[in-house]
């Protein structure tokens, strides 16, 4: 693919959006490598590698992946304006949503959920969800929060460093 001037203008605030966010964030893998050329379905690609192997991650673990995945669309928000935001980084956004789901539904990270799982491979592919629709609307509102409360912080730290992105 070939991107246009402004088109590689955005995927570099993109990018750089996930590398600022990951590197005030302490529970955050190190940013490993940036790429604004174009591979295969992506734009560009921020790699982020974690410093050692690890099977278990913790809350703040997955708060800070939520910041940084998030930090493109603050990013694009904060430099080009809200009428401004793109398409291009619908992949975070599905990373984002699973996440959070997994958080609230899977690893029992939210106190007033309670420590269960909503999620089992038996009723995964079935059309009924085996919990009410109060809790459902529960569910739909924790993750909703866990998100926007992660998009708020990525916008925080990315606003507190406008003038080092503008100059990278």
């Amino acid at each position: 693919k070939s991107l246009k001037e402004k088109e590689k203008h955005i995927v570099t605030y993109h990018e750089l959006g996930h590398a600022i966010t990951a590197y005030y964030l302490p529970e955050a893998d190190p940013v490993e490598k940036i790429s604004i050329v174009s591979r295969g379905m992506a734009l560009g690609v921020t790699w982020m590698m974690p410093v050692e192997d690890s099977y278990l991650s913790s809350k703040a673990k997955f708060m800070d992946e939520l910041v940084s995945l998030l930090g493109w669309r603050a990013a694009e928000e904060i430099f080009f304006g809200k009428e401004n935001v793109t398409t291009g980084a619908s992949n975070d956004f599905e990373r984002v949503a699973k996440i959070a789901q997994d958080m609230v539904t899977k690893y029992g990270m939210d106190e007033e959920i309670g420590h269960i799982t909503y999620t089992t491979k038996d009723w995964e592919w079935q059309s009924y969800k085996p919990y009410s629709e109060k809790t459902a609307e529960l569910i739909d509102s924790k993750i909703k929060y866990l998100i926007e409360t992660a998009y708020q912080k990525s916008k925080a730290i990315l606003m507190a460093n406008k003038k080092k992105k503008k100059k990278m």
